[in-house]
Formats: C-alpha cells, sequence, structure tokens
C-alpha cells in the first residue's frame, strides 16, 4: 500500500511543476503532523495532501 501512496505523491509532485509550482519539500513532519507536499507559487505557499487509492479497471 506504501508504494500507492509513493506513486501518488511523486504524481503529485510532476504535476504541481508542471503548473509552474517549485516543491519546498515532501513528507515536512512536525509535532502536528505530517504534510506530503509543500511548494510556493507567485500566489504563495501551498500545503498539499495527497490521498491515493487503487483502482482495478
Amino acid at each position: 500500500m506504501r508504494s500507492i501512496g509513493n506513486l501518488g505523491e511523486k504524481r503529485a509532485r510532476d504535476y504541481l511543476l508542471s503548473c509552474g509550482l517549485e516543491i519546498l519539500d515532501s513528507n515536512f513532519y512536525s509535532r502536528f503532523g505530517e504534510i506530503d507536499i509543500i511548494a510556493k507559487s507567485k500566489e504563495g505557499i501551498h500545503f498539499v495532501e495527497v490521498k491515493s487509492t487503487k483502482h482495478s479497471d
């Protein structure tokens, strides 16, 4: 299941990069929890939670 999450996070990072965002950090941990991706754009800082699922299509 972890590999599905890793793939989802990679796809999310690739998408954000293609939209012109700069990735500042991934899998940021603090005492309050984890943030999957922290990205920066002209508009500001974006905190991204990635949810992945496996489909059997």
